[in-house]
């Protein structure tokens, strides 16, 4: 993976932009890939959407979480 391009030659603002208009397999592909990645690596090396709102995504993040932790999302 490059800086710019995933491995499916998506441009990174191009598939948030896709997955933040279908809100069904944003749960989808966050769940599929936290479940395989070390979060250490994540924070090492992430870096945020250049138009994200770091209070808004944690906001989210910890909103997503809850309702996974509660069967909310299944």
């Amino acid at each position: 993976m490059s800086d710019y391009n995933f491995d499916v030659d998506v441009l990174r603002g191009q598939m948030g932009r896709v997955l933040a208009g279908n809100v069904e397999q944003l749960a989808f592909v966050l769940s599929e890939a936290l479940s395989f990645v070390a979060a250490d690596d994540v924070i090492e090396c992430g870096q945020l959407g250049d138009e994200a709102d770091p209070k808004l995504a944690v906001q989210n993040l910890r909103m997503i979480a809850d309702a996974i932790e509660s069967g909310e999302i299944s």
